[in-house]
């Protein structure tokens, strides 16, 4: 070996030195176990998006009687994981500022022996959970709205696996949808699941979040972070396997493989990337779990709900997209467009007091706000609305259901929310287990809804209904 080749391979050695102690070394506290649930964090660790932008990110596992707000807020990681629940986490004024939203729905809810229907039926149940699910998220929310406390269950520390419930040592388990339905599936239990959107409790997960103090002295780096973020994400829906086969290798082999490619493909249905960038915030959907948490009394009734949203989560993070030219010069000649939005459709479009409220609401001051785009507002029933629409009467239409038959007269965005729809029977009538149970039987529905072709190609009697403002 000539003296040429050691003094460069020592001169590459010291700068490889050098470089390495320039990164800053920063942390991240996961709100769970190594699985696919964070597999752009990883991604981006691989790929070295992270060291792109001069860091040296430590990624902590989920550990039980870990407070992850206050890990964060006292300094010992720079940043964290969180459900929605960060935000009943903002309300009592904890100095959290969120940064990416991921999951666009909810994957957190409740695995239950098949013999429970309703959130009232765990009275005295023993669920496996850990302590915050049950005090500080949807599933928290699932049992106050059924007048339930901690005190009317026994709570059984999550170990992480499926193998007490599969048992019978306990009755539910906390789960995420997106990974340990595999393993229930695969173990032949028969259970069902207790998901808080079934009852009317939206909420979203995997939120990423860090102090007020951290992000006062790194702004730039907290920007790059969640840029680089993103890359990983991107990275790791492209290449699912390989970065399925990255956790199980350099993480755990906790879950299998065929587990986490399930997970993987799961994961990016929650993040809905067709319809949201990834890690995109909705202001709208804080302000409607803000309003929740109130309403159940988690929060004072006084509480001004319009403050959160001015230092919770970082706006303008990126340079919005700006109008094409043909854009603006259709917004030039048409700078006023009449929508035709329900009376009676709380939480999102509504009269009360006489002013026009609601998430669509709020939807169309901020397009216009955006756009310059004026809105002339139509409040009416479903019925009158469809027929104006018909009739050219009204440009647009603030919220429809997509049906094949609807498309000969109407073009359709992308859905901007989802909501669950309910057949109700009398309390306590167990005849009606599920849809099929209802054929032959007289259900009413509103005129002209969107399910009304579906329930007849069932067999089901439709008896239409007047005086409905459903859609």
């Amino acid at each position: 070996m000539n003296l040429r080749y050691i003094l460069s391979m020592i001169f590459i050695f010291n700068i490889s030195i050098i470089y390495a102690n320039e990164l800053k070394k920063v942390s991240i506290q996961l709100e769970w176990k190594h699985q696919f649930e964070f597999a752009g964090f990883y991604a981006a660790k691989e790929k070295g998006y992270y060291e792109d932008i001069g860091i040296d990110l430590q990624i902590k596992e989920y550990k039980p009687n870990i407070d992850i707000t206050d890990e964060v807020v006292q300094g010992n990681s720079d940043f964290g994981i969180s459900s929605s629940s960060l935000i009943l986490e903002k309300l009592q004024n904890k100095p959290v500022v969120l940064l990416a939203s991921y999951f666009k729905h909810n994957a957190l809810a409740l695995a239950v022996k098949k013999d429970i229907k309703s959130p009232l039926q765990l009275k005295g149940k023993k669920i496996m959970a850990v302590d915050w699910e049950l005090e500080h998220t949807s599933l928290g929310v699932l049992l106050k709205d059924a007048k339930l406390s901690t005190k009317d269950i026994t709570l059984v520390p999550h170990n992480f696996k499926i193998d007490k419930f599969v048992s019978g040592e306990v009755d539910a388990m906390s789960i995420f949808t997106t990974s340990q339905i595999y393993d229930l599936d695969k173990s032949g239990v028969e259970y069902s699941v207790l998901n808080p959107a079934q009852f009317g409790i939206y909420s979203y997960d995997v939120e990423l979040f860090t102090s007020e103090k951290f992000i006062k002295g790194n702004l730039q780096l907290v920007k790059e972070f969640i840029q680089a973020t993103k890359k990983g994400w991107e990275y790791a829906f492209e290449h699912k396997k390989e970065i399925a086969d990255l956790i199980y290798d350099k993480y755990t082999q906790r879950k299998t493989k065929d587990s986490l490619y399930f997970e993987a493909d799961e994961t990016h249905k929650v993040f809905k990337t067709d319809i949201f960038q990834i890690g995109a915030i909705a202001p709208e959907l804080i302000k409607l779990n803000t309003d929740m948490y109130i309403k159940l009394g988690l929060v004072k009734s006084n509480y001004d709900t319009s403050k959160i949203l001015l230092d919770y989560y970082i706006k303008d993070i990126s340079t919005k997209n700006k109008l094409t030219l043909k854009e603006q010069e259709y917004i030039k000649n048409n700078p006023v467009i009449t929508i035709a939005m329900l009376n009676k459709f709380k939480p999102f479009s509504f009269l009360e007091d006489n002013e026009h409220k609601g998430l669509e609401k709020d939807i169309l001051s901020q397009i216009s706000k955006d756009t310059g785009l004026e809105f002339n507002i139509v409040l009416d029933k479903w019925s009158s609305i469809l027929k104006k629409f018909k009739e050219k009467q009204v440009d647009m239409i603030g919220s429809i259901s997509h049906t094949k038959q609807r498309e000969s007269f109407a073009k359709f965005t992308k859905p901007y929310y989802e909501i669950p729809t309910f057949i109700f029977a009398n309390k306590g009538d167990t005849e009606y287990i599920n849809i099929n149970s209802l054929i032959g039987k007289k259900v009413g529905i509103s005129r002209d809804i969107f399910y009304e072709e579906m329930l007849k190609q069932k067999g089901i009697d439709v008896v239409e209904l007047r005086g409905s403002d459903e859609k």
